[in-house]
This record gives structure tokens, C-alpha cells and sequence, in this order.
């Protein structure tokens, strides 16, 4: 059990972003998102983990961690799980300090955080992350040195986000851990350990909140798992703060993690994106259009050639813009995978828009989605008529993924409307029609969601007969009371019914 204490105080120094949090989301209709940030070499986070305490029956730590920083320093394409991973390599640094029990050794640590993280661009999945701690354990009165190293990599990369990231959604993530950790104090202590772990986790986004923390006050997006919290700010691009507190059995995790500072490093090409239609299914048309300027004179980038990677494919595809500083591309839906896939997603993954003159760049999200034909439309109106008469009918049908519908309507006599809409899901909509002819007439009518995928078709009769009159009422009463009797009189009533 001894190994658990060192892990703990691996993890706590661990907890910075985007390793603070296993977490939860679930899309239905989007109300408001977050797109994927676009990180830049120079981009910092600073936290204070405080309070950090964790005790158990076989060791306890408490502490603080001050000045723990998350730098990006390069852009890197490397391989990763035999996969092509354009990467981004993040350095860690801080200070430590508490009170550490282990082993029977009692004593006050204070020492230095250094190591490095590889995060995956298009998503911020972790690949890898190395820690070095070292300094010293003050023992009664004398000063031991204390060296802690560890090494954990993903595979696949640990997808902790699911961006967009939208309230009320929930996603899960799964990835296989390997760990490798030594711990030695002076002469006194020398552990190492491995350990191979799965990582299958529900992760979710409860709601939107501003909340503030050192750097100021942020609007955010809560993300929850278990008694393990996190908020998530577009404005700083990252976790702005982390809160864990854990009772399993006799070991309890308390600890919150706050920002202080950050930089954000702005680039020498501001980009806007619109992709269309987004989410989209594997091999629909895709559009990306946009917009490229020069961040410092705000002057459009005329004619000049603009770059777009897909990660997911390894795809790279090139444009040029116009005199505006627009941009286009129009390509195929790709067929995307990830370890994150929701009920309302099958994946996503970002994509890159570059300059490469101006060495900038920037990151949006491409949501692939599975579709479902809509239900059948149920018709609802009266089943007779009068000719001449406009009779109005409503149509409804449900789109699993509530999608927009269209409706496409036949009427029976021969004419038919071309597709009506779009129109919201579940709804009903009106249409009204007129019949200029005595007959018995079948309505049939199908929908569509807006990526074409059509429902089956529905019935309904309508009876137009002829007027009623005081000749019809003769009639019947002739048919009633003679038919049986007077087969010349029959006769001359069935002549009578059939003009």
C-alpha cells in the first residue's frame, strides 16, 4: 500500500490542466458552446494548488503548490501509437511544500516541479507527461535529499475534453495508462513501481457560471465527475479551477486549484471560420469559408495562400484568398474517430486553418453526427368534403436528432408540392388544399431532416361525394321502401342514383 502515497502526490502535482480533470458531456440541442482553443508557443497558465492534503492509514501529505505554470513551448508532429499526432509540448515548473509522512518517516518537504506534457492540438488529449521533483525532507534536524520522478503515457491519448463543450451534454473517454515512478529519500528510501491501468470514464458538463479565482472573473463551463470538479474558460483557453475532495474507505484527496495569471500570445493573422453544414455526416459536401487579416493593421490578406490540415485524415488541402481576405474551401465530410463519442455526436476533432507566412493558425471544431430518418408524419383533418371547398390539414413528424424538417405532400388528384419547410421538429404544420372533383381521394405525405434522410410515407382518406340535396334524400327513401317491391321502380331509382 505504501506506493499509494507517492502516486497521490504524482497526480496532485499532475492536476494541471489539461490533466486536472476526468470529466462528463452529453449534446442534445445546443443552446451555447465552446469551440476548441487555438494555442500558441508562449501561452502560460500559472496555478496555486492550495489547499493539498491527502491522508491514509499508510502515509499522509499536506502542502501547497505555488507557481505551477503550464508554458506551450513547440509545435511538434510526432508518432504516437504507431498514429501521426500533431502535438503541442508543454513545460511545468513550481514549488512544493508540506509536511510528508511515509514509511515511518516524518519530515517537512520543499522542493521544485519541473517535467513536460504532450497534448494533442486538434483536441487537447494527453499523450504523455514526465514529472521531476526534487529538494528536501527536513527530518527531526537534519535535511535529507528527496527525488521524485514519474512517467505516464496514453494510448490512445487521454481525451479528458469533448468540444464543443455544451451544457448538459455528457461524453465517456477511455484509454489504457502506463505509469513508471521511483522515489528515493537520501539513503533512507528507494521505491520504484510500475503500474498498467484502464481509464473508462463518464464525463460531464452540468451548466454555464462566472465564477472568480486569482486571474479574475471568468465566465465558464462546469464540468463534474463524481466529487471532482472543474470550470473550463474560453477567455483564458483553459481550467481556471479544480476541486477534489475524495473519501474512499480511509483515504481521503482534498485539494482546489486555482489560476493566478495567465498569457494568451496573440498572432500575427487573425482568422474567423464557418463550417456548413456543421455537425455533418462522413461524405456529405462541406464548405469552410472565413476570413484572414492582418492582427496589427487589421488590413485583409490579399491573395494569399491559405492552408487547411484535418488531423483526424492527415489531410491538407490549399486556397488563396481574396482581395477581401476571404477564403474557401469546399471538400468531402471525412470519416472522424475519437474516444469521446456522445448520443448526440458520433466524433469530433479539430481542424487547422494556417498562414504560414505569418506562421499563424488557428483551431475549430468539426463535429461528425450519426442521423436518423424522421418518424413518419401523422396527418390529422376531416375525412369528407365538399368539392370546391379548401380543407386545411395538419402534418407533424419528430426528427430523432431534432433537426429541421421538410414536408413533401401529395394530394391525391394530382398535384403534389414540392418540398415545404424547413420546419422544427415535432411541430405541427398547416397545409390547406382544395378538391374540384367527386371522389375518394388518398393524401400521402413523407418528411426529410435537413441531411436528406426521409421518413416513410402515410395515408389519409378523404371522401368528396355529392352535395347532399332533397333529391338525395328521395332517393334514399325510394331505395329504402321500393327496392324490394316494385323491381320497375328499382330500377328507375338506381337510374336516378346514378346521374
Amino acid at each position: 500500500m505504501k506506493k499509494y502515497i507517492i502516486l497521490t502526490i504524482i497526480i496532485l502535482i499532475q492536476l494541471l490542466p489539461p490533466t486536472t480533470l476526468i470529466a462528463n458531456q452529453y449534446q442534445t440541442t445546443p443552446t451555447d458552446t465552446t469551440d476548441i482553443p487555438t494555442w500558441y508557443p508562449g501561452d502560460s497558465w500559472t496555478y496555486t494548488v492550495n489547499p493539498l492534503i491527502y491522508t491514509s492509514p499508510n502515509g499522509s501529505f499536506t502542502g501547497t503548490i505555488t507557481n505551477l505554470k503550464q508554458t506551450v513551448s513547440t509545435i511538434e508532429t510526432i508518432t504516437h501509437d504507431t498514429k501521426t499526432e500533431t502535438i503541442y509540448n508543454i513545460t511545468i515548473s513550481g514549488s512544493i511544500t508540506g509536511d510528508l509522512t511515509y514509511e515511518g518517516i516524518t519530515g517537512e518537504l520543499q522542493g521544485t516541479i519541473a517535467g513536460y506534457s504532450q497534448v494533442r492540438q486538434a483536441d487537447l488529449a494527453e499523450l504523455s507527461t514526465a514529472i521531476l521533483s526534487s529538494g528536501t525532507i527536513r527530518i527531526y534536524f537534519i535535511y535529507q535529499p528527496y527525488t521524485l520522478i514519474s512517467h505516464s503515457t496514453f494510448q490512445p491519448p487521454f481525451e479528458l475534453y469533448d468540444f464543443p463543450i455544451t451544457p448538459n451534454e455528457y461524453w465517456s473517454t477511455i484509454t489504457h495508462s502506463s505509469n513508471t515512478v521511483s522515489f528515493t529519500i537520501g539513503d533512507l528510501i528507494n521505491d520504484t513501481y510500475t503500474s498498467n491501468t484502464w481509464i473508462d470514464e463518464t464525463i460531464s458538463c452540468t451548466s454555464q457560471e462566472t465564477i472568480t479565482v486569482p486571474a479574475g472573473t471568468f465566465s465558464t463551463y462546469h464540468l463534474s465527475h463524481g466529487t471532482t470538479t472543474a470550470w473550463y474558460a474560453p477567455e483564458a483557453g483553459n481550467l481556471i479551477k479544480t476541486h477534489i475532495n475524495q473519501t474512499e474507505g480511509n483515504t481521503t484527496i482534498h485539494m482546489t486549484l486555482s489560476l493566478t495569471t495567465y498569457t494568451r500570445i496573440p498572432q500575427p493573422t487573425t482568422f474567423t471560420t464557418t463550417i456548413t453544414p456543421n455537425p455533418t455526416l462522413p461524405t456529405l459536401p462541406l464548405t469552410i469559408t472565413g476570413t484572414a487579416t492582418n492582427t496589427t493593421t487589421t488590413q485583409p490578406l490579399n491573395t494569399e495562400p491559405i492552408h487547411l490540415y484535418i488531423a483526424s485524415t492527415n489531410e491538407t488541402y490549399t486556397t488563396t484568398t481574396n482581395t477581401d481576405g476571404t477564403y474557401q474551401f469546399t471538400i468531402t465530410s471525412p470519416t472522424l474517430s475519437d474516444n469521446t463519442p456522445t448520443t448526440y455526436d458520433i466524433a469530433s476533432d479539430g481542424i487547422r486553418i494556417t498562414h504560414q507566412p505569418s506562421n499563424s493558425y488557428y483551431l475549430t471544431t468539426l463535429i461528425l453526427r450519426e442521423n436518423t430518418p424522421p418518424t413518419s408524419p401523422s396527418i390529422t383533418g376531416k375525412h369528407n368534403g365538399k368539392i370546391n371547398t379548401p380543407y386545411t390539414y395538419e402534418i407533424t413528424s419528430m426528427d430523432p436528432e431534432n433537426d429541421t424538417l421538410f414536408i413533401l405532400i401529395d394530394w391525391g388528384d394530382g398535384t403534389t408540392t414540392d418540398w415545404q419547410g424547413p420546419y422544427p421538429s415535432a411541430q405541427p404544420q398547416s397545409f390547406t388544399h382544395t378538391w374540384t372533383e367527386k371522389n375518394t381521394y388518398t393524401i400521402t405525405s413523407k418528411t426529410k431532416d435537413y441531411y436528406n434522410a426521409e421518413s416513410n410515407w402515410s395515408q389519409f382518406e378523404i371522401s368528396m361525394p355529392k352535395p347532399y340535396s332533397h333529391l338525395n334524400q328521395l332517393k334514399n327513401i325510394l331505395t329504402h321502401f321500393f327496392s324490394n317491391r316494385f323491381p320497375l321502380l328499382t330500377n328507375l331509382v338506381d337510374t336516378l342514383r346514378n346521374r
